[in-house]
């Protein structure tokens, strides 16, 4: 696919699952415990859902670091992914269509920093922690730890 392709059949599976994840979220919540969720909701739709407490958006910048670091991760998920990309007849063009599929942006893209949540950048990929990120997230939450 190229990645204007890419980008639009992920956005529509992306809108088909909305109305799936809002019930599971609901049916999570209801055992009345917290629940942290990765998700294809969109921000308007988040807004008639959620609160601002409950939201959080985590971004990098430079935004490019999806295509350049994204295998970088010790994740069995990106391994295998890499694995099948290296069986390729031509791997190096298989993940160079991959990488243009994250570096790719639509004519009309959400500007997620200015959707009226909570945002959380990472700039150093170096020296930040995995740690760093989750005590803003937990003190953004409310789930900080009385001392």
């Amino acid at each position: 696919m190229t990645p204007e392709e890419h980008w639009n059949w992920t956005s529509q599976v992306s809108n088909e699952c909305v109305e799936i994840e809002i019930l599971e979220l609901i049916k999570l919540a209801a055992s009345g415990k917290k629940v942290v969720v990765d998700t294809n909701i969109p921000p308007d739709v988040l807004r008639e859902i959620s609160s601002y407490n409950r939201v959080a958006i985590l971004l990098c910048d430079p935004p490019d670091i999806c295509a350049t670091r994204f295998f970088d991760r010790d994740d069995p998920d990106k391994k295998f992914m890499m694995d099948q990309i290296k069986k390729c007849t031509n791997p190096e063009a298989t993940l160079e269509n991959f990488n243009s599929w994250a570096l790719y942006h639509p004519p009309v893209e959400i500007d997620w920093e200015h959707t009226g949540f909570f945002t959380y950048t990472r700039s150093d990929f170096d020296t930040d922690t995995r740690e760093e990120m989750l005590s803003v997230l937990a003190k953004h939450f409310g789930l900080e730890e009385e001392k």
